[in-house]
Formats: C-alpha cells, structure tokens, sequence
C-alpha cells in the first residue's frame, strides 16, 4: 500500500485488531434536546440575568468575526477576524485578511471579555503572497482537548529554503504548540505561548495541487485512533467542490502526529455521483466545516446542499460507532430538522414535508416550531462545547436585521471571505433525562411512612451527573420537594421524600425533576407510579378456632392504621367478596337470615373501643378444612382476606 493511504501502511494491522472491538451506545435514540434559537455573542446575559458588554463581534463595518472555537474547559473561545489588529491601520474601511483572536470568560457563567489578537507568530504578518498576489489568511482555528495544539489553515508562503516536502500550494493545514495552556497571548516561548506553527507535510495530508481548511481533531479513545476532519478542493476549483475528508493516525501521542508528513492521506468521507446525490456526509454541493462531539457520534457540518435556505445551512449526522473506514454515518439532515416542514416561519414559501429521523430533536411537542437554529441568510464554521450542550457558529448578520453596515466588496466571490459582516453566535441544547420513581412500600397501610425516590439520569452516557431539585405530587395535590444527592450510581442522582398522610385509596404520584434556575445542561422529566394505600386488618376473634360444619361462624374485625390504631366507620363499607379454602375450593359467603344483606358487613358500635365489623357467616355446605374470607373495605385498592376453620 502507497503512503498515499489515508492511514499509514504500518499502522494497518494495529488499526484493524483495534476496530474489530469498538463498542458505543446506538445513536439513534435522541439524546439531546432541540437547540435554542440562537444568541448573538453582543447579547449574551451572565447567571445573574444581567446583560453583558457587547464586546465580542466586532462593531467595525463590514468586518467578519467567524469559524469559532472552543476550549474543552470552555473558558477559551478562538475565532478568525478581518478586525483590524493592533497597530493596524485601515485604508476605506479595507479588511482583507484574517487572523486568529481569543476571547475568555471567568466562569462558564460569566460574561465574554474583548477578544485579542494571538500574536504574531502563530499569526502571518505577510499582507499578501510576494509571488500570487493573495492576500494572506489564517483561518479556522480548531483547539486540541488537552489545550497545548491549536490547529487551523493558512494559505501563507512557505518560509526558504523549505523541502519539497513542506512547500505545499494552496491552503494548507498547520499545527501551533504551546507549552503551559494558561497562557493565549505574547512572543516569549519561555513563557509557554503559542510557538511557530508546523505545516502537517504535502507528502500525506497536505495534498498539493488542493486546498485544505477547516481542520478538528477528534480522539478516539476506544481504539487509540486520532482523527482530524477538514475539507478540501482541488485550488482554483469551483467553491462548491469542496467536500469533507479525514486523515488518521495511530501514535502514543499527538506530538508524533503532528510530526510533519505523519498524519495519513485524507480520505473524502463518501464520494458523491450523479446517481448518488448524497453519499456519507458529502454532497455534490459545498461542504466544509465540521464540528465532531467528543464520543465521535454525531457530526455538524456546514453545508450549501439542496435544503439549505438562500445559501448555506448547519446539517448535522450521527453513527452507531465509531469505525475506521467512516461509512456509517447517517445522511446529515437539517439543524433543528423541522424548519424544513415548517419553512414558512422564515420564509413564507412551503417545500414537501420532510419527517425528522428520531435521532435529530425538533421543538417540542405541543409547541409551534419557532427556535430555528439556520436562518435564510448564510450560517456555518459549526464548534461543538466538550460537553455536547453549545454550538456556535457564525451567521450573517443580513438575518439579524443589520445590527451593523454591511457591503460586500466588488468581485468578491469565495463564501470564506463573502458575503461579508459576520457574527458569532450560539445555540444551546440540554441533556434529555429519565425520572424513575419508586417506593419504599407498596401496598403501604393507612399512617405508614413511605419513602418515594426519584433516580435522575442522563440520557447521554458522557453527561455529568444531574443536579437540582424533585417535586412530588399526589395527583395535583403537592406533597414536597427533595434535593438530588448521590444516586444508586455514580451516573445517577436521587432525591426523596417521605410522607405517613396519604389517605386510603389509589395515589398517582408523580415525581418532577426540574434542574438549577438558569442551568441549561439538563431537560426536565418527570416518573410516575400508582400508589396504593390500604387498612390494616385488625380480627377481633382468633383465626386458629373452628366451628362444626353448618354452624355460623361470627367473623369480627376492626379497620386498623399502621400503628394498630382502630379506625373503623359506619361510613365505610366492608363487604363480603368470596371464601376459599387452602384446599381449593372456592364459593361465595353465606350469612344467615338477614343478618349481613348485600354481604355487607355489620358496623358493631359496641366492637373494640370504638366499634367494628361482624359478618355471620354460614358454614353450610364446607368440609372440615382451613378457608379465607375475602373482602373489601371503602375505597380501599386491595382487597383483604381473613381466615377461618370447619370441623
């Protein structure tokens, strides 16, 4: 096999064992909510509901703030800017070139501060190709989980005198490292800042004669495997040729894969024909940017694919597992899917209806379809949070009613670099979860403490833990709230609450978890059970005695609490059901004259302390043995049973 290959040759057979034994959850069960409508960076609000400083798109007419990335802590967001940069001066409003800025934010709660520049050397200071003419762009930045790589594309000259190997044409892939990954800015490598950033090699990844973008890495730590998505085209093609590639590698570490020429070949990740319009995630239209969720399940890309409105959309896919050759994943459908059925909403014009599969969330239920994530403008560079519940993005602010002026410059043709006046937004997404309510005892007696816990999960394997609050109630009736603790699992959370006063009957008692105010992690559900409250039986004669065949047997008894306490009522009807011996037979109770009509028993006022129950009871027609009278009492759910004996 070529070193063509997407995955080197000597990694083949180490690949092949460790794929033979990946195993992950099914995805095609919905695991995330619909995503909110999306938030404009400018108009975020910290957890105390107070607006933030609009800080973070830039205010500068017609430049683009773009193709967002986020930490793994997600206190670090990058993106590419046509802002001016430090220092920078604008002639007629000219932004051209892109570079790489950072903005943080204290607490994931917290507000956004002024992004800043990332410096020079990760940055190109060239303003334009010497030989072509271009204008230089560092674009697309894609961070590493454990902080210290910092991947992105630039179409910067190659330094001389540089090996064939490393003097690529086009727009290539680049890796930056840093060595202490507190720190986003300044030139001082002993500091631990960003240090020159290494061009993966044209002998594999980056293929000459195309251009490479938008790379995100991706590992999977079921195999070992790393994985860096992008999107290529041959250079000087038709935009809309770009289509999604990955390249892989198998080493200890992601230092010796970012070794220049290391990464394998890309492979396109399904090739579209004119018979097959869609195959794997591509399409015969324009993709480019992924975003990958950290299992490697589900994958959001920017795509101007039929469906899309006006220009390009954010589509998402999702796969059972995660394999090495990439052709399980499903056919990418719109984010959120139902704003295909109803397009109206957006832009008064009805296609056929599409069903959404059940694995991509629509609003929810009973409610209009209002929170599209795609707009009818342009939306793309999609940036997934670690933990799977953020998606920014960038957006064209033509569907954000011009917030600020906008032109597109004359002849401009790339969509990277047009239309221009771009913003950074984000949409957000909960974890679904599953409530299940138990008791501690059921059937439970009348004043008998019984316990209800609430198991709180995630429907997501990867999810924290859930936190908040159970309320539980008895029907509409509020009984009180709980606090989630820990739970059976370390998966799982759990609240309680212990009640002696529900009354005699049956109880639909349901618990509701509802997460923190202002915690957006996790979607509230709701368990329920039927709860079944029932009286003691308290007999008022000794069961063990018996009478002759055809004699009366007077069974007494009292309707007791939990605590033996009598509770007995004319009010409440305790009536004769059946008798059956332990021998099996089985008949219905016989009382004499009319002492018990209806087979209603008779309230004895003068029984116990404050009266009871008698049923004169007719032994004709039983053989010697041991029975059990059956009966029930009011609004009892269950039916109770006394015994008996005939000699």
């Amino acid at each position: 096999m070529s070193t063509k290959s997407w995955i080197h040759s000597a990694m083949l057979v180490a690949a092949a064992a460790i794929v033979a034994t990946l195993s992950a959850p099914p995805a095609e069960a919905q695991q995330f909510s619909q995503w909110s409508a999306p938030v404009n960076l400018d108009n975020f609000t910290d957890s105390d509901g107070k607006p933030c400083s609009a800080v973070v798109n830039s205010t500068s007419p017609d430049a683009n703030d773009t193709h967002p990335a986020l930490s793994k802590d997600g206190l670090s967001l990058y993106f590419a800017s046509t802002r001016p940069k430090p220092g920078e001066l604008v002639v007629n409003n000219k932004y051209n070139n892109y570079h790489l800025w950072v903005t943080n934010r204290a607490s994931l709660d917290s507000c956004w501060v002024t992004p800043m520049y990332l410096g020079d050397i990760v940055n190109d200071t060239t303003d334009k190709d010497p030989v072509t003419g271009v204008e230089i762009q560092d674009f697309a930045p894609n961070l590493a989980p454990d902080g210290h790589w910092l991947y992105f594309h630039s179409n910067r000259p190659t330094p001389a005198p540089a090996p064939p190997d490393l003097n690529c044409t086009g727009a290539n892939l680049y890796v930056s490292y840093r060595e202490d990954t507190s720190k986003d800015l300044g030139k001082d490598l002993v500091l631990g800042s960003w240090e020159t950033p290494i061009n993966l090699g044209c002998k594999t990844i980056n293929t000459p004669g195309s251009d490479q973008a938008g790379p995100t890495y991706f590992y999977d730590e079921a195999s070992g495997i790393h994985y860096l998505y992008y999107t290529q085209r041959p250079t000087g093609s038709m935009d809309t040729s770009f289509r999604i590639y990955v390249s892989a590698c198998i080493a200890a570490d992601l230092a010796t894969c970012n070794t220049p020429n290391t990464w394998g070949a890309g492979k396109e990740v399904g090739t579209p024909t004119d018979a097959m319009l869609i195959v794997g995630l591509n399409s015969q239209d324009r993709n480019t940017r992924t975003a990958i969720r950290r299992d490697g399940l589900e994958m959001i890309i920017s795509s101007g694919r039929t469906g899309s409105l006006v220009s390009e959309n954010l589509w998402v896919s999702t796969r059972p597992t995660v394999t090495l050759d990439q052709g399980n994943w499903e056919i990418p459908q719109p984010v959120n899917c139902e704003w295909q059925v109803n397009l109206t909403a957006i832009t008064n014009s009805m296609p056929l209806a599409k069903p959404c599969p059940p694995w991509d969330p629509v609003d929810r239920p009973g409610t209009l379809a209002t929170d599209f994530v795609n707009s009818n403008a342009f939306d793309g560079g999609p940036a997934l949070s670690w933990d799977g519940t953020e998606l920014y993005f960038f957006r064209v602010l033509v569907a954000n009613n011009m917030a600020r002026t906008c032109t597109v410059p004359a002849g401009a043709s790339d969509p990277d670099t047009n239309p221009y006046c771009r913003d950074l937004f984000v949409s957000r997404r909960s974890y679904l979860t599953n409530t299940a309510l138990s008791s501690s005892a059921n059937s439970s007696v009348f004043g008998q403490p019984v316990t209800f816990s609430a198991t709180v999960s995630s429907a997501w394997n990867l999810a924290p833990t859930p936190s908040g609050t159970v309320a539980f109630w008895d029907g509409g009736t509020s009984l009180g709230t709980g606090t989630l603790a820990s739970g059976p699992t370390a998966a799982e959370a759990q609240a309680t609450f212990t009640t002696s006063s529900l009354a005699v009957g049956s109880h639909s008692v349901t618990g509701q978890y509802s997460p923190p105010e202002r915690d957006h992690l996790f979607s509230g559900s709701s368990g329920s059970l039927t709860q079944n409250v029932e009286y003691g039986i308290c007999p008022l004669y000794d069961q063990a005695r018996s009478v002759h065949g055809g004699a009366t047997f007077p069974i007494k008894l009292q309707l007791c609490d939990a605590n033996g306490n009598d509770i007995s009522s004319q009010a409440i009807i305790v009536k004769a059901k059946a008798v059956s011996a332990v021998s099996g037979f089985s008949g219905t109770p016989d009382a004499p004259g009319n002492a018990n009509p209806d087979n209603d028993f008779r309230f004895d006022a003068t029984l116990g302390s404050t009266g009871g129950y008698i049923f004169n009871l007719s032994t004709g027609g039983l053989a010697s043995g041991t029975y059990s009278l059956q009966f029930t009492a009011g609004s009892d759910p269950v039916t109770h049973s006394v015994n008996f004996a005939v000699n």
